[in-house]
C-alpha cells in the first residue's frame, strides 16, 4: 500500500477510450456474462425499499465489478450490496441467514456523513477532545445548530465578538448547496426562526484563492473499513471544483461563490494540479495537515456523538459493513484545510456532467473503484479466517490508498 498522497499514477488506463484500458474495460459486457458462468461473489446494486434509485455509478462501477463479481444481480443471495443509499431497515427485515459472509457499503453508524447538523455537533466534541489533550485542533471552523436554543445563544454570542464576520446558515440533510445562506454578524442578532434545522458555520472569507483570483474547494475520498476500532483510509486523488468567476473577499454572493459541483461557471481539476501549484514544501505541509484532520475527525469522541459501535457488529446484522465518504474541503489564506461538509456517497458517475469532462471523470475514478473492488473481493474471500487476517490481506489491494487510521 502506497505512503505517498502524490502518487496518482494509473496503470490501467491511460486516456479516454477502452482500448487503452485493462483487460476487464476491453470488453465490460462480456466480462460481465462471462463472469456470471464462473463461480464467483455476487454482488447487488439494486436498492431495497427505494424506488427510482440509479445504481450507484452506473454502467462504469458495473463494469469495473465485472473482475470480481459476477452480477449485478437481483435476488438475495449476494454477497456484496454497493448501493447509493443505506437500506438497513429493508436489510433487517430480510433476516438474513448467519454464517454466509456478506458485506455492505453503509454502516450508517457515523451519521454525521451527509448530515451537517450532525456534523457539527461532533466536530465541537473532537474540539474540545484535542484542546482537553493539550493540542491544537486541525478541525477548526466553528458550527453551532440554530435549532438548539443554547447553540443559538452561542451562535449569536459569537457573531456580537466581531461584527464584521461573515456566517453561512446550511440546512441539515440538503446538498449541492440548496438553501445556503450567508449572513453578516450584525444580522445574527435578529435571527430567530422556529424548528428551522439548519447549522451556522464560520464562513472562509479570505480563503487561498487560484492565481490570486478564483475560489476553489476540493473533494476527497475515504474508506472506513471498520468502526470498531475506527480504519480509515484516504484515497491519493481528488476532485477540485474552481470558479471561473473573480472572488471578491468585500462582496461575497452565495449563488457565485457557494457551490458543491461542476456547472458551466465551475470547472474539474484533478487534485494533483493543486499539489503541483503549491509547490513541493506547502503541497507537503497542507497534506500533513489535511492528514490529521481527518484523523481527529474520524478517530475521536465517536462514541459520544455515535453510540457504541458495537451497534454495527455482524452477529447482530448478519453482515460485516463499511463506509465510503467524500470530504469536502476549503483552503483557508494561511493555507489551512478547513472541512465544509462529509458526503455520505460521493458521485462515482462518470457522464453525469458532460462529455468532455469524461477523460478526468475516468481518470480519478477507474483506480478509486478498481481498488475497492479488489479489496471488497480480498475481505469476503478471506472466508473465517482471523479479523486482523482478513483485513491485512484487504488493505493489499488498496493500492491507491494512504491510512489514516
Amino acid at each position: 500500500m502506497t505512503t505517498s498522497l502524490a502518487d496518482t499514477s494509473d496503470s490501467t488506463c491511460s486516456g479516454e477510450e477502452d482500448s487503452t484500458c485493462s483487460q476487464h474495460a476491453h470488453h465490460p459486457a462480456d466480462a460481465r456474462v462471462n463472469n456470471r458462468k464462473e463461480n464467483l461473489l455476487h454482488w447487488r446494486s439494486k436498492p431495497y425499499s427505494k424506488k427510482g434509485s440509479r445504481d450507484y455509478g452506473g454502467d462504469f462501477v458495473a463494469d469495473l465489478f465485472a473482475a470480481e463479481f459476477a452480477g449485478p444481480v437481483e435476488h438475495d443471495e449476494w454477497d456484496l450490496l454497493f448501493t447509493h443509499h443505506p437500506f438497513n431497515t429493508a436489510l433487517a427485515a430480510l433476516n438474513l441467514i448467519k454464517g454466509k459472509k456478506r458485506l455492505v457499503n453503509h454502516c450508517s453508524y457515523f451519521t454525521a456523513g451527509g448530515q451537517k447538523c450532525r456534523l457539527a455537533r461532533h466536530i465541537r466534541r473532537v474540539q474540545d477532545a484535542v484542546q482537553g489533550a493539550g493540542q491544537t485542533p486541525a478541525l477548526h471552523l466553528t458550527g453551532f445548530n440554530v435549532f438548539i436554543e443554547d447553540q443559538l445563544a452561542a451562535w449569536k454570542a459569537a457573531a456580537a465578538i466581531n461584527p464584521h464576520k461573515l456566517w453561512v446558515v446550511k440546512p441539515c440533510s440538503t446538498g449541492r448547496s440548496q438553501g445556503i445562506e450567508i449572513f453578516t454578524s450584525k444580522n445574527v442578532a435578529n435571527f430567530n426562526r422556529q424548528n428551522y434545522f439548519a447549522v451556522a458555520q464560520e464562513y472562509v472569507n479570505r480563503p487561498f484563492l487560484w492565481d490570486d483570483a478564483y475560489k476553489f474547494h476540493f473533494r476527497v475520498y475515504v474508506l472506513v473499513p471498520r468502526w470498531s476500532p475506527p480504519t480509515a483510509l484516504l484515497y491519493n486523488d481528488g476532485l477540485i471544483f474552481r470558479s471561473r468567476v473573480k472572488y471578491d473577499p468585500e462582496k461575497p454572493v452565495k449563488d457565485r461563490d457557494i457551490f458543491s459541483s461542476v456547472s458551466e461557471t465551475v470547472d474539474p481539476l484533478p487534485l494533483e494540479d493543486l499539489w503541483a501549484y503549491l509547490g513541493p514544501a506547502n503541497a507537503t505541509k497542507v497534506r500533513s495537515d489535511l492528514l490529521q484532520m481527518l484523523r481527529e475527525l474520524l478517530g475521536n469522541s465517536l462514541e459520544e456523538s455515535f453510540g457504541s459501535a458495537s451497534t454495527v457488529d455482524e452477529d447482530l446484522r448478519g453482515y460485516e459493513c463499511f463506509d465510503f465518504f467524500g470530504a469536502d474541503v476549503l483552503l483557508t489564506e494561511e493555507l489551512k484545510p478547513a472541512l465544509l461538509e462529509i458526503n455520505m456517497s460521493p458521485n462515482l458517475w462518470v457522464d453525469d456532467i458532460g462529455t468532455q469532462h469524461r477523460p478526468l471523470m475516468r481518470q480519478l475514478k477507474r483506480p478509486l473503484v478498481e481498488d475497492i473492488v479488489r479489496w471488497a473481493a480480498a475481505r469476503l474471500r478471506c472466508g473465517q479466517d482471523s479479523l486482523c487476517k482478513r483485513e491485512s490481506t484487504a488493505y493489499e489491494a488498496l493500492h491507491h490508498f494512504t491510512r489514516i487510521l
